[in-house]
C-alpha cells in the first residue's frame, strides 16, 4: 500500500497522523493541539513548504485541515462506503492538486 501512496503524490513525502475524533473529549488540550495552525508551526522545521504531505486522521469535519492546503500538496485517505469491508478498503484520494507555493 504504501508505494501505491508514493507513487499517487511522484516520490518523497511527508507523513503525519492526527487522531482527533474520538479523543477530543477525553483529552485536554487536544483540540487546540491539532487544529492547522499548530500543526503547521510544528511540522514547518521537518517537512518543507510545498512538500506533498500525508495526513492520517479520523477528523469528521469536512474541509478541517484546509488551511495546511496553503502550504503542502495535502493527500488523506477516503474509505469508500458500499466496497467492500470499510475497514479494509480505502482509496487515496488527494484533496489538493496544486503546484505548491
Amino acid at each position: 500500500m504504501i508505494h501505491t501512496i508514493q507513487q499517487r503524490m511522484g516520490g518523497r513525502y511527508c507523513s503525519i497522523h492526527v487522531r482527533r475524533g474520538d479523543k477530543l473529549p477525553i483529552v485536554p488540550g487536544l483540540d487546540e493541539a491539532t487544529r492547522p495552525a499548530n500543526i503547521l508551526e510544528k511540522i514547518k522545521t521537518l517537512c518543507p513548504p510545498g512538500s506533498s504531505l500525508y495526513l492520517g486522521t479520523n477528523e469528521g469535519k469536512p474541509g478541517f485541515f484546509d488551511p495546511i492546503k496553503e502550504h503542502y500538496k495535502l493527500y488523506t485517505f477516503k474509505c469508500e462506503r458500499g466496497v467492500g469491508d470499510c475497514c479494509g478498503i480505502y482509496i487515496g484520494v488527494p484533496v489538493w492538486g496544486g503546484g505548491g507555493l
